[in-house]
């Protein structure tokens, strides 16, 4: 019998590598599909076993006397590839089929059942398909916001996580957010150990390519923005500083060089426009304007550090809006547009969707114009 599988088998064998093989190179060339291109990659992996177990049962039942063994294990690949597909985590999905296609492979080149050219033709397509399920579980999208039990910072990572453009998203707080089943990390933005810990912990999922920092502090009982300069005080701003610039900058300092240097990623800040300097015209809020202009100040010269070893790598400072959440409740008196979290969220996820290496070290509102330092 010939080993030589028949033309129109190896040509349709070969064009079914392409969806195996593409999609772990969407991160280079289209960064804003790759989360679909992973989605894509599963379902098709799950597909091609399901049919691979098809292939085998056609083969069974084709016989003078069907084993009955083989048409029940030929029925196991659809259930293997749909259980694979039930879970949440993209890299396990994508690690589980690679293991099911090999363990598939081994059925395939052990049966005396099948045509000779067919175990070859097996080896050369499953080496493919399992080359491009592991490369896309290397490559699969993870996002980090820190602050997540906050208003914004947990709508930020509810949008992300309904974003098929991200498998992975790790929230990092005091405390685990009230409803969050995600992935949780104890961090205190002004506890290195915490942050040190929380680094090495998302280090073993991944590389990062979405940081987003949604902490900040404006007031709390006994400490409100100053309206003159008469209410200055030394603990004050030593407060509203280590919170809203030291904080973020530790943060930078533990998890932007987890981010990879080979694709884009993003690294944000949420800022506030009271921050920008060209843009003071009321004063007051020493403090909270002054602690914000020095974390955009931060943002811009990690930006200068972070583009010499990840060119693709952007770091931004963020202004939200007024959004409806604690930090601004006692202030919203007279906002013309105060947005909902969700809203907010939506907007500063798109702003950071359309970022481009050109624009790290910017400052942009969540509508997406640049703010003046």
């Amino acid at each position: 019998m010939t080993r030589t599988p028949p033309f129109v088998v190896a040509a349709y064998g070969a064009a079914g590598l392409i969806p195996f093989l593409a999609p772990p190179l969407a991160p280079w060339l289209a960064p804003g599909w790759s989360g679909f291109a992973g989605q894509v990659l599963a379902l098709y992996g799950a597909l091609i076993l399901s049919f691979l177990g098809g292939a085998r049962w056609g083969f069974a039942v084709g016989a003078p006397r069907p084993s009955a063994s083989t048409v029940s294990l030929a029925m196991l690949p659809s259930v293997v590839g749909l259980g694979v597909l039930v879970v949440p985590d993209r890299t396990v999905q994508l690690l589980g089929l690679a293991v099911a296609l090999g363990l598939h492979w081994v059925w395939d080149v052990t049966s005396s059942e099948l045509p000779a050219w067919y175990p070859r033709l097996r080896s050369v397509l499953t080496a493919g398909a399992v080359i491009g399920l592991l490369a896309g579980a290397a490559v699969t999208r993870i996002a980090v916001v820190v602050g997540a039990a906050g208003g914004i910072g947990r709508a930020l990572a509810d949008r992300l996580t309904a974003d098929p453009g991200f498998a992975r998203v790790v929230a990092l707080s005091r405390r685990r957010p009230e409803g969050w089943a995600g992935d949780w990390l104890p961090a205190d933005i002004l506890d290195e150990r915490t942050l040190a810990m929380a680094a090495q912990a998302i280090a073993g999922i991944g590389a990062p390519e979405r940081i987003v920092v949604a902490t900040g502090r404006l007031h709390r009982t006994g400490l409100m923005p100053e309206k003159a300069m008469r209410a200055l005080s030394v603990e004050a701003l030593t407060e509203l500083f280590a919170v809203n610039a030291a904080g973020p900058a530790l943060v930078a300092k533990h998890l932007l060089p987890l981010t990879p240097r080979d694709r884009p990623s993003v690294f944000a800040a949420l800022s506030a426009r009271v921050g920008s300097i060209g843009d003071n015209r009321l004063g007051g809020w020493y403090g909270y304007r002054t602690s914000k202009a020095a974390l955009n100040m931060l943002i811009r010269t990690l930006a200068i550090e972070h583009a010499r070893t990840r060119p693709l790598g952007v770091c931004v400072a963020l202004h939200p809006g007024t959004v409806d959440t604690a930090l601004s409740q006692p202030f919203q008196a007279g906002v013309p547009d105060l947005l909902a979290p969700g809203r907010a969220a939506a907007a500063l996820l798109a702003v950071m969707d359309r970022l481009t290496p050109a624009d790290t070290g910017g400052f942009f509102a969540w509508d997406g114009t640049p703010v003046p330092w």
